[in-house]
């Protein structure tokens, strides 16, 4: 748990950052160069660093493009209700053919002649 101490110094700190009066500690200072002019290949890592990032860029782009289309394909799937609905008349229809089967089967077994 903070003590009252820490607690009153942040709020004091945040009351001059909201009046101005707070000013940011400087940046910290690069080391002092070596002088001998060479950059250690930074600018080529940075050219490869730019180029990796186009590269993702464009995965990135790919990637969106396939979500949409995916998003739009699944917009045209029929929903659960519908095949529930599909299906529970399927079976009503299944179940009146096989009484209408059963039934001329039944009659023609009571007035074929055996």
């Amino acid at each position: 748990m903070s003590s009252p101490d820490t607690i009153a110094a942040i709020i004091r700190d945040l009351e001059q950052m909201k009046s101005g009066q707070h000013e940011p500690p400087p940046p910290p200072t690069l080391p002092p160069s070596q002088g001998d002019g060479n950059d250690g290949g930074m600018e080529r890592r940075i050219n490869t660093l730019e180029g990796k990032v186009d590269k993702l860029v464009d995965r990135t782009v790919a990637i969106e493009v396939g979500i949409a289309t995916l998003t739009e394909r699944m917009a045209h799937l029929p929903s659960k209700e519908y095949l529930d609905d599909k299906f529970g008349k399927m079976l009503t229809r299944t179940g009146i053919m096989v009484a209408i089967i059963g039934g001329i089967v039944g009659l023609a077994v009571r007035f074929i002649p055996a």
